[in-house]
């Protein structure tokens, strides 16, 4: 197996891995609302009532497993879950409503339950659609219970304690989605913290050593995250806010493998020999395996952005750039976006081996293939984000934990004024 189809794989594997909020949440609420729906299927089924509800039950019990094997299938739990979501509302319980004694029984509570599913997963236009949609099934029912009594069916008392139990059982279900909802995103914004003050560190103590200027790298994560808004555009993807957010956070790590360039070459002024060059480009690797070393203490995705946009940064679209030599679409897309913001910085900023230049010489350079060849895709991007990113070139920047450091020392030397 080769380097890239081994990287494929584990991008493959990543994103079908069931660990993120959204499929947990998806496979949670399935799994309650399937049992629900079976248990109420079979106390159907030996209770001997109606064909119509004990049919319409089972039923929706395999379209609930058809959702589930969709879902697998094709991992779009978004569209999934609505499905769900709205049969569960729609059809589920308006016949649970009439056959098991309307406002008398338990099913009100299902309502309230039922649309608070529409919280879950789904998109924002899905969740107003789903919840408008259930609100107004629900409100219906309601309605046609109270002019058209004939309609509802008295419950027994099997079924209204059935009925009872299944509602605690999914209000016990939510108040723990709930609280697995808030225990997980407090824990992610710890750990997001301390990425970021790895992250930071980790980049100043390279900037440090480097011959660049020290603002690098906070250009680098500036023009990473004005790409990042046109990406979805372009490349018909649906990259969240927070996949952004890492991405931008991880793109500082793309040369952290110099700390372990030897000074004779890192810091050598004028351009490299080929002996020289084979050095400095084991960076990419040196880089992977620093940030392996901290795999453990890393959020998985700050891992796998970080990894990729170490080791590819500096391939290019048409296999000439190293260390691996991809092609094309082999190259990790966040990699190929930090590539093209790194090569920008490189052409506007002054240099041991060159003078800065100017940014529309810069953009005519980059478009026209001059520094490589990058995606079709990508040169879009950079054509769209192309004002901001030339705005942004000329703000000045300082390192924040430079400016604490700054900060702190000054503190202490005021403190030591003041008790002279």
């Amino acid at each position: 197996m080769t380097s890239s189809e081994a990287y494929r794989e584990k991008l493959d594997s990543f994103a079908s891995q069931q660990n993120t909020l959204q499929m947990r949440l998806f496979w949670l609420i399935f799994l309650t609302i399937e049992g629900m729906t079976i248990a109420s299927a079979l106390m159907m089924t030996f209770e001997n009532t109606s064909w119509v509800d004990i049919a319409t039950r089972w039923l929706c019990v395999v379209a609930f497993l058809a959702f589930m094997l969709s879902a697998k299938r094709t991992k779009r739990y978004e569209q999934s879950y609505m499905a769900m979501c709205l049969l569960f509302n729609c059809v589920l319980l308006p016949v649970n409503y009439f056959a098991s004694g309307g406002l008398s029984g338990a099913i009100p509570l299902h309502y309230l339950i039922g649309l608070f599913m529409c919280s879950f997963v789904m998109s924002s236009k899905q969740k107003l659609f789903s919840f408008l949609t259930s609100l107004t099934v629900m409100l219906g029912s309601v309605v046609v219970g109270l002019l058209c009594p004939e309609y509802v069916r008295p419950t027994n008392s099997l079924t209204g304690s059935a009925n009872l139990i299944f509602s605690l059982i999914v209000v016990s279900s939510a108040l723990n989605m709930v609280t697995s909802l808030v225990m997980r995103e407090h824990r992610s914004h710890i750990r997001r913290e301390i990425n970021n003050g790895i992250i930071d560190v980790l980049s100043t103590v390279v900037e440090s050593r480097s011959a660049e200027a020290g603002d690098h790298v906070m250009r680098i994560k500036g023009y990473t995250r004005l790409l990042l808004e046109q990406v979805n555009d372009v490349y018909g993807i649906n990259l969240t806010l927070d996949e952004k957010e890492i991405v931008y956070s991880a793109s500082a790590m793309h040369d952290v493998g110099k700390i372990a360039i030897p000074d004779s070459v890192l810091l050598k002024p004028g351009r490299f020999t080929p002996e020289e060059f084979e050095i400095m480009k084991k960076h990419t690797i040196f880089g992977c395996d620093i940030i392996s070393s901290m795999k453990d203490i890393q959020d998985k995705r700050y891992y796998e952005y970080c990894y990729n946009i170490c080791r590819y940064h500096h391939e290019r679209y048409d296999g000439k750039g190293y260390p691996e030599g991809l092609v094309g679409d082999e190259i990790p897309l966040m990699a190929q976006i930090v590539s093209l913001a790194d090569v920008y910085d490189a052409l506007i900023n002054s240099r041991c081996y060159k003078k800065a230049i100017s940014l529309d010489k810069a953009y005519e350079m980059i478009v026209n293939g001059e520094c490589g060849a990058f995606s079709p895709k990508l040169l879009e991007c950079f054509r769209r984000a192309r004002s901001k990113m030339e705005e942004f070139a000329r703000e000045p920047f300082v390192n924040p934990l430079e400016a604490k450091m700054n900060q702190h020392m000054q503190a202490k030397l005021d403190n030591k004024e003041n008790t002279d």
